[in-house]
């Protein structure tokens, strides 16, 4: 079987919106999954990109039911961007053997080396340019304001999506 390229661009700077967004049309992903992909719900395109297989390019083409779109047409309102960056080797290392225990601390290094801006504030860094404390709570407090108790959720979540875009090359995104 032949392996399809993606569609998404591997050196696209990565930007994610959270899962936990208001900004997320969830009438229509929810409409969409029981109409066109009611067999494996994870197909949809919204879940795809949250799982990371676009690499967060928030341009990457897709089509449904015949029309061509991106991720940006599932958003109904200004969304919370989080600008990532992939981690070095020696960071990616660390952010492994972290989340092998499956610590949380996995989700806080990979965010504090990772995440490169956020659209809603600023960040600040330390001295050798990790994410500074009160940046971090600042994470946790934006994820609070969406969702009570999210503070965890969303760092949790965009630790996630920087591991997933600092990971290798796969063979189809070779292909392209």
């Amino acid at each position: 079987m032949a392996i399809k390229p993606p569609q998404h661009s591997v050196d696209a700077t990565p930007v994610f919106i959270a899962p936990m967004d208001p900004a997320w049309d969830r009438e229509r992903i929810d409409r969409e999954i029981a109409e066109h992909y009611k067999e494996k719900a994870s197909d949809h395109p919204v879940r795809r990109y949250w799982r990371g297989e676009t690499r967060y390019d928030l341009d990457a083409p897709f089509c449904v039911d015949g029309a061509d779109l991106t991720i940006k047409d599932y958003l109904t309102a200004d969304a919370t961007r989080w600008t990532l960056r992939r981690l070095s080797v020696d960071e990616r290392a660390a952010y492994y053997d972290l989340a092998s225990s499956g610590s949380i601390q996995a989700a806080a290094f990979a965010v504090r080396w990772g995440l490169r801006k956020c659209d809603a504030f600023d960040l600040t860094r330390t001295a050798d340019g990790a994410l500074s404390e009160a940046s971090m709570q600042q994470i946790v407090d934006a994820g609070d304001a969406c969702k009570k108790d999210g503070g965890m959720e969303l760092l949790i979540s965009l630790g996630s999506a920087i591991g997933n875009v600092s990971q290798g090359i796969t063979v189809a995104e070779g292909k392209r």
